[in-house]
């Protein structure tokens, strides 16, 4: 039986062209697992409504780095390799 994920938003601090930044991730967990994507946006807002999406959804763990994907290509037009 598949086991749903709880979604949270993480936070970063980043140095880009010298200049510290706050940047977004999500974290999820499902109990037995855990995963983390760092720095996806510098848009908190963004990452909370994409995290929010996760929830409702109840998407399985493994799922996460597919939408991660989509979520990378959507907003800024590439793809994580």
């Amino acid at each position: 039986m598949a086991v749903k994920a709880n979604y949270s938003v993480i936070c970063t601090n980043e140095t880009i062209d010298g200049q510290a930044v706050k940047m977004f991730g999500v974290l999820a967990t499902d109990g037995n697992k855990f995963i983390s994507v760092k720095s996806l946006s510098d848009d908190k807002t963004r990452v909370e409504d994409l995290v929010l999406k996760l929830n409702e959804a109840g998407l399985e763990i493994e799922q996460l780095l597919e939408v991660v994907d989509d979520f990378m290509f959507s907003n800024y037009g590439f793809i994580i390799p």
